[in-house]
């Protein structure tokens, strides 16, 4: 009775190795800060296109690589962004994160 109260409690936030998709956030970001420091540049806020981007790009590839042999011949573009990945962070596929990181530092560019 007890186990079974834990389990059904529990929020499951990634499978596999979704949770690199946090992970990759926080480095790259973290990276292109000490970069930045290192070059001379003090405003984050001038660079947040950047950061995004490239977040974006890192997210991209990595979430590609590792959901590579899931991918099926697929038509349609919703049928080839939601699909059952075994990588995924928060119920979506690992490279579909990018999507919004990428819109984000566009406006960020544009703003």
């Amino acid at each position: 009775m007890n186990r079974e109260r834990q389990e059904a409690g529990m929020i499951i936030l990634y499978r596999g190795r979704g949770i690199l998709t946090f992970f990759t956030f926080i480095f790259v970001i973290a990276a292109e800060d000490w970069l930045m420091r290192k070059m001379g540049r003090s405003s984050r806020c001038d660079y947040a296109s950047l950061f995004a981007w490239s977040v974006a790009f890192v997210n991209w590839v990595i979430g590609r690589y590792l959901n590579r042999n899931a991918l099926e011949v697929r038509r349609g573009l919703l049928s080839r962004l939601f699909y059952n990945a075994p990588h995924q962070f928060l119920g979506l596929p690992m490279e579909l994160w990018s999507i919004p990181l990428f819109a984000f530092g566009f406006f960020c560019f544009l703003g």
